[in-house]
This record gives C-alpha cells, structure tokens and sequence, in this order.
C-alpha cells in the first residue's frame, strides 16, 4: 500500500494499491492544477504489513519519476574456523584410466556374441 501527500505533508492524496494505481489520479490533480509548479512532487510512504518500508518523493516530467530503492546489502554469514568443501559432482574421478571405459560397457558389450 502507497500513501501519497504533498511535499510538504499537509494534504493527504489518498491511499492506493501501489504507485501506478495512483497515476491516473495525480495526473487528474495536475490538470485541475491541485499540484502546481513546474515541476509537481509528492511525497508517497509505502506501507507493508501496516509497517513503512520506504518513503520517497516522486517527480512528475512528463511522466512521473520515482527514483530507484537501494538494494539491501547481502550479509553473508560467516563461520570461523568451518570452510565448506565445494565438490565437483558432474564427473567422477577413476584411479586408473581403463575404469572410465569399463564401467560404462556391460559384461556382454565387451565379448563376442555367437551368430545365430
């Protein structure tokens, strides 16, 4: 859930799905000239789980511009002193050569079979 108010919090805009929702009414606000300037800002929270995850201000330049929400840093967890072996499990290793063909081969591939 978004909720959008003017840059300076003292109109709320009403409460929508998610900003694209809200498009539609913004641009109705614009041209009745309820947000005026050259360029018209609001101030839009967004809301999850009735906690805020976001607040940022969107700009409208012919089309409305939301900047970009930075990514969450990826913390690794790290355990000191364990270091996982990573195998490669797409061959098999074989302590002569001659086991990689064997294996492959049934007991009957390898003799002669009598013509009948």
């Amino acid at each position: 859930m978004v909720e959008i108010f003017s840059t300076d919090r003292t109109m709320s805009l009403g409460c929508f799905e998610n900003f694209k929702a809200a498009k539609g009414t913004l641009n109705g606000l614009i041209a009745s000239g309820e947000l005026s300037g050259e360029n018209p800002a609001v101030l839009v929270c967004c809301y999850k789980n009735n906690e805020m995850q976001r607040e940022y201000t969107a700009t409208y330049y012919g089309k409305w511009h939301v900047p970009a929400s930075p990514k969450a840093p990826h913390i690794a967890q790290k355990i000191e002193g364990v270091r996982r072996k990573v195998k490669n499990q797409c061959c098999k290793i074989y302590e002569l050569p001659v086991d990689c063909f064997t294996e492959a081969f049934s007991d009957w591939i390898g003799t002669y079979q009598p013509v009948i």
